[in-house]
């Protein structure tokens, strides 16, 4: 194991401590390079060398082993004593879903073990499989199946003991959900996204409703069974709404756009905490409870929401749903666009209440985090959150200790739990299931640290100090170098080219460096990307001009020279579908 102890850092105050319902927006359009943190965190690294990390599950047998899921379809063991196993658990590569190497949410995305797994070997994972021959709709299958080992107690999985469980056809690639978890109640809890696109519209969405409003779809749910059946989804007789003949019995909770990590609270009134990703202006967190109706596509977060419009809230909206329920809203919410001294990010991930012991102070707190500030360099976020008296709730962004800006400086993606209640942060240095940049970090105590820089220093290269508890001092040197290219991912939707998450009517404009590479990523419609000004500025063209839709899901250019490039969609120049790319 390598410690990740480079600290910097000491412990700042708790200056950006929110209460829901208090944030608000500024003319901020970038984040702040430096705000004020609350109380500190460590990293402690565990493994690496995955591609996409994306969850963490333990198997309850006393072993200590912890199991990884990537993304890209195989589950590793981190052994009791921290070593990774060179042989994965279980490889199903083979059975996903075509994966692009640009972006994408789909993959092997769940994993969770039977609460008898000791005994009985039985284990379930979620997974994007294609579609059956001949589908003539439908972008792939949600595929949950279960599993057995080889042996009790070994470290290989069989695969060919799968038993597909459940299967959904989704009309998109994006907003799977994916996670798998077991409840206090020992029955499996399944989370599904609404089917992707934008704003629960378009193809493959209820019109005029939305798949997570559509009580008669699975889509943008949380679906609750009982397992004890090997080879069974059966559905227990007190879910929530087994009587009500408009609502399909498997259903727990619904109005979810994309449920991206769920977690039951193991002290406590074991109470279900869920991150639901939100579309261009909020990101929210949720205690989900049966029968509860959380919003989707109604409201964003607890703003009014207008598929129409997404970057403008509507005055007012229903608080009820079509069954006549009061809709449940988020514990918490953040915004997209920087607000000064604030926590803001573009996907909100799911953490745990702490329940262990390492991280004094921390108990009984939600620790939880986003993905990144910005799609296209590794900037995600952690955050604590703390329950009132009154029942409010209290958000805080954590410093990293051993990070210069004190923050995580890498990709989000999930976090795990040990048999402890220690917590775990899975991480990658991608934004794509691409490369072995994946790392898996537990939290630790940050230790007591000093950090100068001499006021004169002219150079690029400094020299920190370091004061642990135990007295000992440690100097390192570190030199400042020429950024590395980076990807900078746009969705294409709604007419609009759209880097930061925010969707607006306005003309997407980036700045990047030469040498970066810019990924447009196809969500819905027909469009092109075309260099110039317009129709009557083809000449520009010559740079690129190529089709994005469901065949031709994503183009990607290098960006070698100095300028400005402005381009548009040829179908929808008329909606004024442009951007612009500043190279510097």
């Amino acid at each position: 194991m390598k410690l990740r102890y480079i600290l910097s850092l000491k412990a700042l105050p708790l200056a950006m401590t929110l209460v829901l319902g208090a944030l608000c927006l500024c003319g901020c359009t970038t984040p702040p390079d430096v705000i004020q943190l609350g109380p500190a965190l460590s990293l402690l690294l565990i493994a690496e060398g995955f591609t996409s990390p994306v969850g963490m599950a333990v198997p309850g047998d006393g072993s200590g082993r912890i199991f990884i899921a990537d993304q890209v379809g195989r589950i590793h063991i981190i052994t009791a004593e921290g070593l990774l196993l060179e042989e994965p658990f279980l490889d199903i590569a083979d059975r996903l879903v075509a994966l692009r190497q640009s972006y994408d949410e789909r993959g092997l995305l769940g994993l969770a073990f039977h609460p008898e797994f000791a005994d009985n070997g039985r284990f379930f994972v979620f997974y994007n499989a294609p579609l059956v021959t001949g589908a003539s709709e439908g972008d792939s299958l949600v595929r949950v199946s279960e599993f057995h080992v080889s042996d009790n107690g070994s470290n290989t999985a069989d695969p060919d003991s799968e038993v597909v469980l459940l299967e959904v056809v989704k009309p998109q690639f994006n907003h799977n959900g994916g996670q798998l978890a077991f409840g206090p109640d020992g029955y499996c809890y399944i989370g599904i996204g609404d089917g992707g696109g934008a704003n629960d519209t378009g193809t493959g969405h209820t019109p005029g409703l939305g798949n997570a409003q559509d009580t008669s779809s699975l889509l943008g749910t949380i679906l609750r069974y009982n397992t004890d059946t090997a080879g069974e989804l059966l559905v227990p007789q007190d879910n929530p709404f087994t009587d009500n003949p408009n609502v399909l019995d498997p259903i727990y909770a619904y109005g979810l756009r994309n449920p991206w990590r769920f977690a039951f609270d193991r002290g406590g009134s074991h109470r279900l905490f869920c991150g639901d990703v939100g579309q261009n202006l909020y990101e929210e967190i949720d205690i989900v409870t049966a029968g509860a109706n959380l919003g989707w596509n109604i409201k964003e977060g607890t703003q009014c929401f207008d598929p129409d419009n997404p970057g403008s809230p509507l005055p007012e909206c229903s608080d009820t749903g079509l069954l006549g329920e009061k809709l449940t809203d988020p514990i918490l919410e953040y915004p997209h666009e920087a607000v000064a001294d604030a926590p803001s990010g573009l996907s909100v991930i799911g953490g745990r209440v702490y329940r262990g012991s390492e991280l004094t102070g921390f108990f009984g707190t939600y620790i939880f985090g986003d993905w990144s500030r910005s799609a296209g360099s590794p900037d995600g976020s952690l955050f604590t959150a703390e329950e009132t008296d009154n029942g409010s709730w209290t958000l805080t962004e954590a410093a990293i200790a051993g990070e210069i800006n004190g923050r995580l400086n890498r990709y989000l993606l999930g976090f795990g739990e040990d048999e402890n209640g220690e917590l775990y942060v899975l991480t990658s240095a991608n934004s794509a299931p691409r490369g072995n940049t994946g790392q898996v970090f537990r939290l630790v105590r940050p230790l007591t640290t000093t950090s100068t820089i001499p006021d004169n220093a002219t150079s690029d290269t400094s020299t920190t100090t370091t004061t642990a508890t135990d007295n000992q001092t440690a100097t390192s040197t570190t030199t400042t170098s020429v950024p590395e290219p980076k990807t900078i991912l746009v969705e294409i939707e709604n007419f609009r080219f759209d880097a930061d998450g925010n969707n607006t009517t306005q003309v997407d404009t980036i700045t990047i460096n030469a040498g970066d590479t810019v990924v447009w990523i196809w969500i819905e419609g027909n469009h092109t990307v075309t260099s110039g000004e317009g129709a009557l500025d083809l000449a520009a063209g010559d740079l690129f001009d190529e089709s994005i839709n469901s065949i031709n899901r994503d183009f990607s250019f290098t960006f070698t020279e100095p300028g400005t490039v402005p381009y548009f969609c040829r179908p929808h120049e008329s909606q004024n579908m442009r951007g612009i790319i500043i190279v510097e």
